[in-house]
């Protein structure tokens, strides 16, 4: 299982994300280990589906802070996006927060 943090979201204009800036997160520091590089949100569905861990990762004073982790939603049309899974949603942080490219 890997783990992959977004830093940056790319939205249409309807504010839904269609791409995404990540990268791979190694151990133990928690460094990069593959550099942010533009996705699509079906390329985090599927690492989502197999079983990778995908956080966010938010703009601070200090640099950068973890964000929630992100999950894959279905919409009643059958469409599937990423949204952040509690308590992330609900302290009001949004994938929408982060930086656009």
């Amino acid at each position: 299982m890997a783990l992959y943090g977004i830093t940056a979201v790319r939205l249409d204009p309807e504010d839904r994300v269609t791409h995404v800036q990540w990268g791979r997160i190694g151990a133990p520091h928690n460094a990069w280990a593959t550099p942010p590089a533009e996705a699509t949100v079906d390329q985090v569905i599927d690492a989502l589906v197999a079983g990778d861990e995908v956080v966010t990762i938010f703009p601070s004073m200090e640099g950068t802070v973890p964000g929630p982790r992100v999950c894959v939603v279905v919409y009643e049309n059958g469409m599937e996006s990423i949204d952040l899974e509690p308590p992330g949603d609900l302290l009001g942080q949004t994938l929408q927060d982060l930086p656009t490219f």
